[in-house]
């Protein structure tokens, strides 16, 4: 049997979602830093992939969203949009700027719980043209905090929204959106004690999900 050929180049969708709530404020500078080491230097995930594949050209572009939540009103969503409305980039430096403003400006939420589901429903549905249109996709999500309605256990003032999202978003909606994406979610998180039950919530859906022939999944850092 004959292997496939090997393509001589490969392009990759990267969308990063930053938790930006002021709990995350004390982990600033960690997510800019994890973000700076995928992104550039000897050890960044294209000079990786060079080394390991160096007969292949590969193309990077990155988009950024960077979320509060749900009553942070007109504050809630700050998304990164190029000229003519594509949310991709291929220029690290933009994007490496809009996620250190956005980092230290780390402000609101008003409970524990954040809206972790609108943002990743939210980045995977930008409707450009030009977004989404790469051969390998994936979003990355940086959080300290559970999704509305999965707190690891009741806390008093802890989740404004337990029962349902104001725009009745689920989780099955946020594993669809990515799933038509044919996008891999990977999950940051500085607290895996309050994003334990929201990484195992969206891994359920995604591996029970009728479209998800591709074996999309969640991996979680660390």
């Amino acid at each position: 049997m004959k292997k496939p050929p090997v393509p001589s180049s490969v392009h990759i969708d990267i969308a990063l979602a930053i938790d930006v709530t002021g709990s995350m404020a004390p982990y600033a500078q960690s997510t800019v830093s994890t973000i700076e080491n995928l992104l550039s230097g000897p050890s960044s995930l294209i000079s990786k992939l060079t080394t390991n594949f160096p007969e292949i050209d590969f193309q990077l572009r990155l988009g950024c969203l960077c979320f509060r939540d749900i009553d942070d009103g007109s504050g809630k969503f700050t998304e990164l949009v190029i000229s003519g409305g594509s949310h991709f980039t291929s220029h690290v430096s933009t994007v490496l700027n809009f996620v250190k403003r956005a980092c230290a400006a780390s402000s609101g939420g008003f409970d524990l719980a954040e809206d972790i589901i609108g943002a990743i429903h939210r980045s995977a549905n930008w409707q450009n043209g030009e977004d989404w249109t790469s051969d390998i996709k994936f979003m990355m999500l940086f959080s300290d905090a559970s999704a509305h309605g999965l707190l690891p256990a009741p806390l008093v003032n802890g989740d404004n929204y337990p029962t349902r999202h104001p725009e009745g978003l689920t989780t099955n909606d946020a594993v669809t959106s990515l799933v038509a994406r044919d996008a891999d979610l990977f999950f940051c998180s500085f607290n895996p004690s309050a994003t334990k039950r929201t990484e195992d919530e969206l891994s359920k859906y995604f591996k029970k999900h009728p479209d998800n022939v591709a074996e999309h999944c969640v991996v979680r850092i660390p």
